[in-house]
């Protein structure tokens, strides 16, 4: 294996690592979202009963 053909080879690793970590934050931010968007909903509901 030449340098040329190891560098294509890091470059792929870095790209898929990229990529999952990538798809893996995007996974954590929605899931994130929902969790306050319930919060949100749940207080609202909360305070239109208690009021």
């Amino acid at each position: 294996m030449n340098d040329h053909e190891a560098l294509i080879m890091r470059q792929d690793v870095i790209w898929r690592l990229f990529h999952t970590v990538d798809s893996g934050m995007r996974v954590a931010l929605a899931h994130v979202t929902a969790q306050l968007a319930l919060k949100l909903v749940g207080m609202r509901m909360w305070l239109e009963c208690n009021t």
